[in-house]
């Protein structure tokens, strides 16, 4: 419970206060539903047994208020609780994705973006339910359980103490196989993520996997993951099942034992047939919340994990670091290394040791090296996503973690080796955007659709090009691989239309391909990672 008071806090909603109102509406639905047997009993004893017109249709009258204003009050408190439930679950996705937009790189080379989908989706779901719906149903049901076990006393305290008796071993069997669902869920959860990660990943890459891996293998593969998480499945799903047998159960030899008790006492002439009669709707009503109490139980420990995801998502540390300062003017784009020594884990290799590198305002950098020597991350560095563990970065002679990062992302253009065009962004903006689509045979593209759908990766990446060129308020571009995808006769277009457009700019450019690097001022060579002092001018 710590935990989900926790998450409240975070949300920074009046919680109390309004759940407040929504119990309002649970104390006199409580009050109505408890009330509603004893109409029954009246009617029987009072106005059927003694032959008393009047008397029943008055008692039905009553019956049939207490049913509407019961359906009433239901109704409004069903409505209060779904408006602050909406309310926490758009709260706290809001909050999580502010944080995933500050969060570093290391963040997402430790976690699984399936594990991350799924709990924005489904956890987040899972606690608006414990807020609203199991709080209110759990006081709701709670206090209709109380106010029954009192009525019972009342009426026969021999049936009170049996089915109190009878209660607490219906507690002590829901708590244990609370435990199970629990420790089940935990299973099942992860069994989960991993499928959903192996599914993402085969359909997102679908048509390049298809040329690398035979059908019967990935079939193989799939089919395998999802078997184990429907077993799983269905082992959690016998675990919630026992849960509803044992509260089935605890109905049963309830009524079999109010029954037997009530009869003796119709028959010895100690309690009216009215009375019985009412007493078997409270303990039919009985079972009604009990199996609830223990759902909500169930639902708590099942909901555990999602707790404590949601928990680590919002406590996530992995955060770029920034500062508050936001120059009025625009970045000169001098980049200075000082002594700057990087490692993406404790256990994990260090990727540079005290680099040192100065990189002077309006030249193009091309950036060369093998696979794994640290060009990605040198540009994570610049661009944020990444804090050197010890050393410094400096643009424009300012330390890096000074800047106000959305001033930084406003002045830094990038663009990754796998180009990002949000769908719905339009492309061409301006003249000189349509001029460099139509050099390269694209001026009938305007706008991109859901996932750069309808267009090729190599039409993608000249269309993520030219529109990071459009750009005009950047003033340092980072970028990596641009003409990968690209036939001799594109890169040599686009080429020439960065040198031209970037004219002035600091331009640092990730590439093996060796044409490209005919624009290039300055060569830096990341194979000599020791000193990084093999910079050349071409």
């Amino acid at each position: 419970m710590k935990e989900i008071i926790k998450i409240v806090k975070y949300t920074k909603i009046s919680y109390t206060k309004k759940q407040s109102w929504c119990m309002v509406w649970v104390l006199l639905n409580t009050l109505l539903t408890l009330g509603y047997p004893g109409c029954i009993s009246f009617v029987i004893d009072q106005g059927i047994a003694k032959g008393d017109l009047p008397t029943v249709i008055r008692g039905v009258s009553a019956i049939l208020l207490f049913g509407v204003l019961i359906i009433l009050t239901n109704y409004l408190y069903q409505i209060k609780s779904t408006k602050l439930g909406r309310e926490i679950c758009e709260t706290i996705k809001n909050n999580i994705f502010r944080k995933l937009c500050n969060t570093t790189y290391r963040f997402w080379s430790e976690n699984r973006k399936g594990d991350v989908f799924t709990t924005i989706n489904t956890d987040v779901a899972s606690i608006e339910k414990i807020f609203t719906t199991i709080v209110n149903n759990g006081i709701l049901n709670g206090l209709h359980f109380m106010g029954i076990i009192i009525i019972l006393f009342l009426f026969n305290y021999i049936i009170g103490f049996l089915i109190t008796i009878l209660l607490l071993v219906f507690i002590i069997l829901q708590k244990r196989n609370g435990e199970k669902v629990k420790i089940g869920m935990d299973t099942l959860r992860n069994s989960m993520g991993e499928f959903n990660s192996i599914t993402q990943e085969m359909i997102n890459y679908m048509p390049d996997i298809q040329l690398v891996y035979p059908k019967q293998r990935l079939e193989s593969k799939y089919i395998q993951k999802n078997r184990i998480t429907n077993i799983l499945y269905v082992q959690q799903m016998k675990n919630i099942l026992s849960a509803k047998n044992i509260g089935m159960g605890f109905n049963t030899i309830s009524i079999f034992i109010v029954l037997f008790i009530g009869a003796l006492g119709v028959i010895e002439k100690n309690m009216s047939v009215g009375t019985l009669f009412s007493i078997v709707i409270y303990v039919q009503q009985l079972y009604s919340p009990a199996i609830a109490l223990g759902d909500i139980y169930n639902t708590i420990k099942n909901a555990q994990p999602s707790v404590k995801r949601i928990i680590d998502l919002l406590e996530n540390k992995n955060m770029i670091k920034h500062g508050t300062l936001i120059p009025d003017k625009k970045l000169i784009g001098k980049i200075v290394f000082e002594h700057v020594n990087f490692s993406y884990g404790e256990n994990k290799r260090s990727v540079f040791q005290d680099i040192n590198l100065k990189l002077k305002p309006g030249k193009i950098y091309g950036i060369v090296g093998d696979n794994g020597k640290g060009k990605s991350t040198f540009i994570r560095l610049i661009a944020g996503l990444c804090s050197p563990d010890s050393g410094h970065i400096y643009i424009d002679d300012i330390d890096i973690e000074t800047y106000d990062v959305e001033y930084l992302r406003k002045h830094i253009g990038y663009l990754p080796q796998k180009p990002i065009i949000l769908s719905g962004e339009e492309v061409v903006k301006d003249g000189q955007r349509k001029e460099i689509l139509k050099k390269i045979s694209l001026e009938h593209i305007e706008s991109v659709g859901d996932n750069g759908l309808g267009v090729s990766g190599g039409e993608n990446q000249k269309l993520a090009l030219v529109h990071l060129l459009g750009e005009n308020e950047k003033d340092i571009f980072i970028l990596d691989e641009p003409t990968a995808a690209l036939d001799l006769k594109s890169e040599e277009i686009l080429a020439e239309q960065i040198k031209s457009v970037l004219k002035g700019k600091t331009v640092l450019l990730i590439t093996h391909r060796i044409n490209i690097l005919k624009i290039c001022d300055e060569i830096i060579d990341f194979n000599k990672i020791a000193s990084y002092k093999n910079v050349r001018t071409l």
